[in-house]
């Protein structure tokens, strides 16, 4: 999948923020999410995903955790 805009998303008590797994051949590729702000358990991975834009992103995790990112290019959380 490429060019994906998620906007103006807000999510209480779900268990993991973001659990993202593109395909190590094809990655997720030009994702824009903006205004998303996420409170869960777990904050989650984004897997195999690159150019990424993020703008007024926020993941809140009860447990502290941060987003792991693997494999990945041009995203910052």
């Amino acid at each position: 999948f490429q060019n994906i805009q998620i906007k103006n998303v807000f999510v209480k008590f779900a268990q993991r923020a973001i659990n993202v797994d593109g395909l190590q051949e094809n990655p997720l590729q030009k994702f824009s999410l903006e205004n998303v702000a996420i409170t869960a358990k777990t904050a989650g991975v984004i897997r195999h995903a690159k150019n990424w834009q993020l703008n007024n992103v926020k993941v809140t995790a009860q447990d502290g955790t941060k987003v792991v990112l693997e494999d990945t290019e041009n995203i910052n959380l």
